[in-house]
């Protein structure tokens, strides 16, 4: 986690503390259009994204169409340099100081931002295969980022039960938790 950037350590943190996981979409795009994470969490809700699952880049219910909907458009990067890039290791070092970019590596299952000429992710530095590259830009007249709804707010997921102690009829020894069905000390059952 050394090579994480403040960005991308916010959104980490936010994500932490919702229980959040399979959730490099809404880091990345909390990242690339500066929304703090729980809008962007908020945002992609309201696109289809599921808790704790990933979601697709393309169609009504991606993340570009959430992206654009905020007055970003996101296009393609053909035949530029940094869509020659092979991996991750390389776009970090070949990154211009200005600009803001969505990478989606290889497998199609992990996307990551880069803006500011540095890789906003846990993948910096890594191997990760890269398939494209786009760039996240301003629509020319856009009105202001609008906010997401304040009363949509996630909610983090249901911890586990937590275990109960329960104490033997025979000799009132705590057992370990309530599904144990015979005292360690004494062999009683449970009454």
């Amino acid at each position: 986690m050394s090579d994480m950037t403040a960005l991308y350590t916010k959104a980490y943190a936010a994500a932490a503390k919702l229980r959040e996981t399979n959730d490099c979409t809404v880091k990345a795009v909390a990242v690339v259009t500066g929304l703090p994470y729980a809008e962007a969490h908020a945002l992609l809700r309201r696109y289809g994204r599921r808790p704790g699952h990933g979601m697709t880049a393309f169609g009504p219910k991606g993340y570009h169409a959430a992206i654009e909907s905020l007055g970003f458009t996101v296009t393609r990067l053909e035949g530029h340099a940094l869509n020659r890039c092979k991996t991750i290791v390389t776009l970090g070092r070949a990154l211009p100081s200005r600009g803001v970019f969505l990478v989606l590596t290889s497998s199609n299952r992990h996307v990551l931002a880069a803006r500011g000429g540095q890789v906003h992710d846990y993948t910096a530095g890594r191997r990760h295969r890269i398939a494209s590259v786009w760039r996240v830009s301003r629509k020319a007249g856009a009105p202001p980022m609008p906010a997401v709804s304040p009363t949509v707010v996630p909610v983090a997921f249901k911890p586990a039960p937590r275990r109960r102690a329960v104490r033997c009829s025979g000799c009132d020894r705590a057992r370990v938790h309530r599904y144990d069905y015979y005292c360690p000390r004494c062999g009683r059952g449970e009454n």
